[in-house]
């Protein structure tokens, strides 16, 4: 399966669920028409393919009310490993309650 159709499916498996939502989060360089001028795009070096959030009821204390736990799922296929930049990152995100997750397969539990 390719980066791209395993992508599409943790997608489509995660964002039909009523208490999650996923954006692509895409990385790059742009330029714009008729300029020099280049900027990056996406969140940041290090970052999730896919973020987004899943919502919560939280404890006793809070009971009833949801909370939104954001989300970052990184996707690798095949013998992809996490670069450099990506543990530092994905460790942040867990730090500050997030939820990650690095899917080798379309079946991603939260």
């Amino acid at each position: 399966m390719t980066h791209s159709s395993l992508q599409s499916q943790v997608l489509f498996n995660l964002g039909s669920r009523p208490d999650t939502r996923l954006w692509v989060n895409t990385m790059g360089l742009a330029k714009f028409v008729g300029s020099d001028h280049v900027t990056r795009v996406g969140l940041c070096p290090g970052s999730a393919d896919l973020i987004g959030f899943h919502s919560r009821i939280i404890g006793p204390e809070h009971v009833g009310r949801r909370i939104a736990q954001f989300l970052a799922v990184e996707i690798k296929t095949g013998k992809d490993r996490l670069n450099h930049k990506q543990p530092a990152w994905l460790d942040m995100v867990r730090k500050f309650g997030g939820i990650v997750r690095v899917a080798y397969s379309e079946t991603v539990e939260i």
